[in-house]
Formats: C-alpha cells, structure tokens, sequence
C-alpha cells in the first residue's frame, strides 16, 4: 500500500509561517516561536513515514519552547515592572523639594540669619538599643575638635540635635562646613549607633535604576539613603 506524502498534512501551517519569514530574526519570545515551530514543521516533512518522530519527543520539544518563550516573557513584564516602580519613586521624591531630611552622614553646617545668628544644621543619629549616654564630638574642617555636647538616657532609633554653635571658649563657631563624631555608651557597654546629617533637599535627579535627592552643597544622595524628613 501506498503511503501518501507527509508534506500533505503540514503545507497550511508551513505556508502561514512562511509568510511571517521576516519577524524569524528577531530574538523576542515572538520570533524564537515562530523559528522553532518553522524548524519543527521542517522535521515532520522529513521524516520518514515508517518511523515517525514519537508523541513524547514533539512534547518534550514543544514544552523546551514554552519554557524559553515563558521566561522572555517574564523578563519583558519585569522591565515594566521596575520601569513603573522607578516613575513612582521619583514622583515620590518631587515631595521632598524643599523639606529637610536626615541622610547617612556625619556632615554639619554652621550659618547665620539675617539678624547674624549663628544657625547649625540638625545632628541626626539612630541607636540600635537605648543608650545611658551619647558623646557627640563636633570638628572644624582641620579636624581640630571645637565642641563637645554629651546626651544622657537616650532612646533606641531615631534621635536629632540642634547645637548652639558655641565653641569650647564661649564664642561662636564661624559659618563652614564640620563634622561631628558618635559614641553611645550603656553601662561598660557599647551602643551600635549610625551619624546622619541634615539637608534640605533643592530637586530630584533621575538617574539609570535609581533616583537621586540634589542637597545643594552637600551634594547628591539616593531616595532610598532618606532615614527621616524632618
């Protein structure tokens, strides 16, 4: 008995993936489908009709496509995702223009009112436990120390200082730039403790996978760096 061409039962499909021959370039889930069911059409047409390729085999293949096209897939809803959550970040951070907020940092900054006050910048800090006392060591930008302030039963987390400005001597400390030193104390004890600075923020900078606070002079730091607006 005659057995009758294979090609006979496939030509429809073969003639409507012929006709997308220009998108098998391509390296999206799109085109990896198209190329492999070209390529498993191309199979069929030449196996041989005695032996034909097992049901198990063409699964097995079929599902390796589902897999590569699943994953391309996933991929590309991924960058959608990250691409909506990055505009929501930076929509967020278009709240903080003009609001003060603590940062990771040991930066301080002594200035004058119009009325020649003299004005400092907040010392922030963050306690892993409760501390019995907190040192706080102020330095000029030789790092020669002109103020030391000390803070007693001071709560875990989140804490600020305003300092006077008065140097060791009685006199006021001169506008610029300092830095200022932590050490928390519980009994003999050491209390963990991390320096934050204070900024005003002047604008928002939207960089490649994250958005950025401009602090004016004190530069640039991550949305994700901000600890507390004050």
């Amino acid at each position: 008995m005659a057995v009758p061409p294979v090609t006979s039962f496939y030509d429809p499909a073969a003639t409507a993936l012929n006709n997308k021959k220009n998108d098998m370039s391509g390296t999206d889930a799109a085109s990896l489908e198209n190329r492999f069911l070209t390529l498993l059409i191309a199979q069929l047409q030449n196996q041989d009709p005695t032996n034909p390729m097992d049901n198990n085999q063409m699964t097995s293949q079929l599902a390796q496509i589902q897999t590569v096209t699943g994953i391309e897939r996933l991929n590309e809803s991924t960058g959608k995702l990250a691409g909506q959550l990055e505009e929501g970040q930076a929509l967020s951070a278009t709240n903080l223009i003009g609001r003060t907020v603590l940062v990771p940092g040991n930066k301080l900054i002594v200035g004058k009112d119009e009325e020649e006050n003299t004005l400092t910048s907040p010392i922030g800090f963050e306690l892993a436990s409760s501390a019995e006392k907190v040192v706080i060591t102020i330095n000029n930008a030789s790092g020669a120390v002109v103020g030391t302030v000390e803070l007693d039963d001071v709560p875990a987390g989140m804490n600020s200082f305003v300092w006077d400005g008065k140097l060791e001597d009685g006199s006021f400390a001169p506008n610029g730039a300092y830095t200022f030193t932590l050490a928390a104390t519980s009994g003999d004890d050491k209390v963990k403790s991390t320096p934050l600075f204070s900024s005003r923020v002047f604008g928002v900078i939207r960089g490649p996978g994250q958005t950025m606070l401009d602090l004016g002079l004190l530069g640039e730091v991550s949305f994700n760096e901000v600890r507390q607006v004050l």
